[in-house]
């Protein structure tokens, strides 16, 4: 999924894992990662606007092991629970058991 397709989900009735952070992942440094707080409530996935438009934004972000990079629109988005994981978890993984429901009535590819 590219940042431009989280963009658009966050405009659809959803919950998700609130986010601890965002940046440069550990897996390829050159792309962003956004970080979920497992361990709290779900929140509107509205919240993750300011993040998403920040990542697009031309800031530069510093490389998980040095390095400078910034993203675009289109490019590719992991999710992980912790800045140092690299397991490029699915957004289903964050997102609240009636937000997957919802998503499977729209014909949403997981995948």
């Amino acid at each position: 999924m590219d940042i431009n397709y989280c963009k658009y989900l966050t405009t659809l009735p959803l919950l998700i894992r609130p986010l601890s952070g965002y940046g440069s992942w550990r897996g390829i440094y050159s792309e962003p990662v956004l970080v979920f707080d497992v361990e709290s409530d779900y929140v509107p996935i509205s919240t993750l606007e300011d993040a998403l438009y920040e990542l697009t934004s031309g800031r530069t972000f510093e490389g998980y092991k040095g390095g400078q990079y910034s993203y675009t629109d289109y490019s590719p988005l992991h999710f992980e629970s912790a800045f140092n994981e690299c397991g490029d978890n699915s957004i289903v993984d964050y997102l609240s058991p009636s937000s997957v429901a919802y998503l499977q009535g729209l014909n949403y590819d997981f995948d």
